[in-house]
């Protein structure tokens, strides 16, 4: 009878690491393509810019948790989402959320970010660090002059 009693308490304790693992390993994971689906709609935006001549900017909801590209349409229009899947919410996944924004050596409301890119190629610089519930993190950059987006772990 202890054995089984044994045998049930090794498979409780071992059933809960596999599924710590498992959530840690989905977080990490939501935090990675949620970086990645963002470079993308950072880098999405800087073409369409060029190409259109128009700005272009991708701007944040859900306190951080979301985002979409915009196009600057001529007068009085404004700015509206930009064609395609590109102007749709994204949300980020599995608890991601921007945890903070830096341009130009200082920090910017993530609930305010609107990244811009003008149609002569300059536009937004600067950093993105978004953040799982697990509190890891991931940066997204832009680097000045060329306008490539990198993600990094």
């Amino acid at each position: 009878m202890i054995e089984l009693l044994l045998a049930v308490a090794l498979m409780a304790v071992l059933a809960t690491a596999v599924v710590a693992s498992l959530t840690g390993r989905r977080d990490r994971y939501a935090l990675k393509v949620s970086g990645e689906d963002l470079a993308a709609a950072l880098r999405f935006a800087a073409e369409e810019a060029r190409a259109t001549g128009r700005t272009h900017r991708v701007v944040f909801a859900d306190q951080g948790a979301a985002f979409h590209v915009q196009s600057l349409q001529p007068a009085p229009a404004g700015f509206e989402p930009a064609k395609g899947l590109a102007g749709r919410s994204r949300p980020m996944g599995g608890g991601v959320r921007m945890a903070s924004v830096r341009t130009g050596g200082r920090s910017v409301d993530p609930n305010q970010a609107r990244l811009r890119f003008e149609g002569d190629g300059s536009g937004f610089a600067g950093t993105i660090v978004l953040e799982n519930a697990r509190r890891e993190q991931l940066v997204v950059e832009v680097i000045p002059g060329s306008g490539q987006v990198h993600v990094h772990p």
